[in-house]
């Protein structure tokens, strides 16, 4: 199934209360603030969905950053943009609450801003949903050609409902870090 397409809106700046001094000029922004020298643990926005589950965000504060692109990111401040299609549970008050889970992963003071718009990339939501969809065309595809499904179809006649092909418990123990495939 394709996405709801998302409705164009003008980005709303919201800036957590904790941000200090003037607007910075654009040309001094940063591309990226990096936690390491590891690629799995830069902030860029190619690597936004990399770094997300590291931060350990639970609740709503869990699903806004999922939803959110990284735009850019500078020393002191990391800039996101929240698909409006996602912005129902989005309040003024989340920059702040999601602030301690970028300075503990970075080690440092950061203020983040959220706006609201058209997302452009793959957000963190998006990549999981892309993933689960992949998977499931992979099982119902392994399935469909399997020599045993293809037999007693052959033999009997019968037909796959497709919706009863589910992920297996090994496939749920390896994805949940239980067990091996």
């Amino acid at each position: 199934t394709n996405p709801t397409p998302e409705v164009q809106v003008p980005p709303r700046d919201v800036t957590s209360h904790t941000d200090s001094g003037p607007e910075q000029d654009q040309e001094s922004l940063h591309e990226a603030a990096t936690h390491s020298a590891e690629g799995n643990d830069q902030l860029t926005p190619s690597n936004w969905v990399n770094v997300y589950p590291k931060l350990q965000l639970t609740g709503i504060s869990a699903n806004i950053m999922a939803n959110c692109e990284l735009v850019r990111a500078t020393d002191d401040a990391i800039e996101f943009l929240l698909g409006e299609a996602h912005s129902a549970v989005f309040n003024d008050d989340a920059p702040a609450k999601v602030e301690p889970a970028f300075e503990k992963f970075l080690g440092k003071k950061v203020a983040i801003r959220i706006s609201i718009g058209t997302t452009r990339s793959e957000t963190p939501a998006a990549r999981k949903i892309r993933i689960n969809q992949e998977l499931q065309a992979k099982r119902v595809s392994d399935f469909e050609n399997d020599s045993m499904v293809l037999e007693l179809q052959k033999k009997f006649g019968g037909k796959v409902v497709i919706e009863s092909i589910v992920e297996s418990r090994a496939e749920s123990a390896a994805e949940n870090g239980h067990g091996h495939v």
